[in-house]
């Protein structure tokens, strides 16, 4: 069995989102336990005993802290060239360009060579993705050899298992052709899709009338070309009643034209592909063919109506159009380049970019053009996460960044090279079983022991040092999380556990902030720039930043709880929340004020919120009248017990991290645990490890 836990759904069908657990067995998720009653999740929180997990020592879990739990992502416009075109992609290393991507379910194309206009075709292709781990279809040609003028025989091709019909990468010319082949996709019940441009209206594809041709000194692919055949095409799939679909969509007239015809029935459908959504003609001008595609990039008004369609339901369809090429061939000059672009690994990192931080659509929305819709036009069993549904998923945080490089597609035509994305994919899992797990994703405990090398320390007040360390470990870290820091004499001394401050993943570099307090620390403290020391992390859960989104978010610090806030700050932010920090200092050390200035509005307390009254934190926050919708706190446990009852009494949700409680963290395991209202995967009744489980809770949660 595999346990995925602390996580946030995405729930499309529900237009929702809630924090829960998963249990998944047999390739199925056999139930969902949510962590807190929420308003737009109508399920009443199960009783304790039925919400147990039963777990022995084979079962595998998933900490998903921070993470978003979307189902897996399903793709109906993919090449992956295979036969006939393998030095570009085939359907191993595309299907591993799609697990990297978080698709679990592609479509693929059938402009191959041979095309897939027979069953020996089709059976190669079905039998090479069965090997592959996600699940592969396959639509076949409309027309024999892809010649536009011979219908395949589509009922032996719908029996052999096609998903659909399409001659993608040239248009259909014949009306009555089109005609005759809708008649037949109806009564076979399968999709039929169509690449609409008309090739007597263009000069030069892949490049827009306009600008962009202006800049090469060529004719280009003028917008005309696909209003025609849309307008041609519509008409016709409302008089035969076929499941029509316009691919990739470029023009503001054809989003219109779709629009109408879909008033008039729910046949008709539109895909849009990230870079449509994303682009404008401007990008070829800049970045030459690796920006090449058909249909073009069009204007800014074009990309907006694009994502107006997406945003109003008149595009259901998000779909890469992943079309690999060589880097020799994308070298050649604009007119003789191929058109196309990959996109299976960028797809859900320009959706989250493009789409829901710019408040077009919400993470629901985006996962039903992304996962459902698809799901629904082809009849698959995917598209959703529900209890006794395929274990289909796809685990990523959705603020955390990435730079665009090092595919695991054969090819690197990208426009989107170099550029650092928002939504870092974690984990892909199809049929319960994990299909891709990215370096720092952790099963179970995840601990790694390492060399990390000292890269600068200073003491920055009494007893209190700043060390930056260059690891690896940089790139997996996040707020809240910690490390565990092992001393030169193992034998004397145990390894001390210290929270990260600050996380540069350019440099591949931690910030610790850590008092002097025994002999271990009083080692590190001596530490000079260039020293190796041995660490394990990263450790615990951390802080889930992504509920924080958009929400007033008050974070309480006080004494060296305080240096965990700085990296949260700085994530809260991204996010687009607003973020005050009241801080409790011992002595008017004020460490870190300024670095958390450039993330938070910072109020200062005069006691560090441990014992008594007189300007503690939560004084603090009464007196600068802050309304916090969250709040999230590390600190001494009095301080915590006191915004466990606050939180309450004021009705907003609150994170707490019991550090104080962490013995060692690593090493000999001393018991350090918390009692809590679930029984979760550990032996101990009512209890869970601050090392593993925490050290960041719920404030309901957790008895403090």
């Amino acid at each position: 069995m595999l346990y995925i836990k602390n996580g946030t759904v995405i729930d499309p069908a529900a237009d929702a989102m809630y924090r829960a657990d998963l249990q998944i067995e047999d390739g199925k998720i056999v139930k969902i336990v949510c962590r807190e009653e929420n308003k737009d999740v109508q399920r009443k929180q199960q009783d304790a005993e039925s919400s147990r997990y039963r777990m022995t020592q084979q079962d595998a879990v998933l900490d998903a802290t921070g993470m978003l739990i979307g189902p897996g992502l399903i793709d109906t416009h993919v090449h992956f060239r295979d036969p006939g075109f393998t030095y570009k992609e085939d359907i191993e290393t595309g299907s591993a360009a799609a697990k990297k991507g978080g698709y679990t379910g592609i479509v693929l194309m059938a402009n191959t060579k041979p095309a897939v206009d027979n069953t020996e075709t089709l059976s190669y292709v079905l039998n090479k993705g069965k090997e592959t781990g996600i699940r592969i279809e396959s639509c076949v040609n409309v027309t024999k050899q892809m010649k536009g003028a011979e219908l395949t025989d589509m009922e032996e091709l719908a029996a052999a298992g096609a998903a659909g019909f399409t001659d993608d990468g040239i248009p259909l010319m014949s009306t009555e052709l089109v005609t005759e082949a809708m008649k037949r996709a109806k009564a076979l019940g399968k999709p039929i899709s169509f690449h609409e441009e008309n090739p007597e209206r263009i000069t030069n594809n892949g490049v827009n009338a306009g600008k962009a041709s202006a800049h090469f000194g060529i004719g280009g692919s003028p917008r005309e070309a696909e209003i025609d055949l849309v307008e041609r095409d519509l008409p016709l799939a409302l008089k035969t009643g076929a499941e029509c679909v316009i691919q990739h969509i470029s023009s503001k007239e054809a989003v219109e034209l779709v629009r109408q015809a879909k008033k008039q029935g729910n046949n008709i459908h539109a895909e849009a592909t990230p870079h449509h959504f994303s682009l404008t003609e401007e990008a070829v001008i800049q970045k030459g063919t690796l920006a090449k595609m058909n249909p073009p990039l069009r204007e800014e008004a074009d990309r907006l109506a694009v994502i107006e369609g997406l945003r109003d339901g008149t595009i259901d369809l998000i779909a890469t159009d992943h079309a690999p090429h060589s880097k020799e061939e994308k070298e050649k000059l604009i007119t003789e380049a191929p058109s196309g672009i990959i996109g299976l690994e960028t797809a859900l990192s320009l959706g989250i970019r493009e789409l829901v931080d710019k408040g077009y659509l919400t993470y629901p929305q985006l996962f039903d053009r992304m996962s459902s819709a698809p799901a629904r036009l082809y009849g698959f069993s995917g598209g959703m996460i529900a209890e006794g549904k395929e274990a289909d998923l796809v685990l990523f945080r959705p603020q955390e960044r990435w730079t665009v490089e090092n595919f695991a597609s054969k090819s690197s035509n990208s426009p989107f090279v170099g550029e650092q994305l928002p939504g870092v994919i974690y984990y892909t899992i199809c049929d319960g079983k994990i299909v891709y797990q990215r370096d720092g994703g952790t099963m179970d405990k995840g601990k790694k022991k390492v060399t990390a090398q000292v890269f600068f320390q200073q003491e920055i007040a009494p007893g209190i040092f700043d060390m930056w360390l260059t690891t690896d470990l940089a790139q997996s870290a996040a707020a809240g999380q910690f490390i565990g820091v092992y001393p030169t004499d193992k034998s004397k001394l145990l390894p001390r556990p210290i929270s990260i401050c600050e996380v540069d993943k350019e440099n591949s570099r931690l910030r610790i902030v850590y008092r002097v307090a025994g002999g271990g620390t009083e080692e590190f403290s001596s530490y000079k720039t260039g020293k190796k020391v041995e660490i394990l992390g990263v450790l615990g859960n951390g802080f889930p930043v992504s509920e924080g989104k958009d929400k007033t978010v008050v974070l309480l610090g006080g004494g060296i709880g305080i240096p965990p806030m700085l990296q949260l700050a700085k994530e809260l932010k991204e996010t687009g929340a607003k973020v005050c920090a009241v801080l409790g200092y011992r002595d008017n050390q004020l460490f870190l004020k300024e670095d958390l200035e450039r993330y938070a509005t910072v109020y200062i307390a005069t006691e560090d919120g441990s014992v008594g009254t007189k300007g503690n934190v939560l004084t603090a926050v009464e007196a600068e009248g802050l309304q916090p919708d969250m709040i999230m706190a590390c600190g001494p446990m009095p301080m915590l017990r006191a915004i466990k009852k606050f939180s309450n009494e004021a009705g907003c949700k609150a994170y707490i991290s019991l550090e104080e409680r962490m013995a060692c963290g690593v090493g000999a395991c001393l018991g350090c645990v918390c009692k809590t209202k679930e029984v979760d995967h550990h032996s101990h009744v009512n209890n869970a490890r601050i090392c593993t489980d925490g050290p960041v809770f719920d404030a309901e949660d957790v008895e403090i």
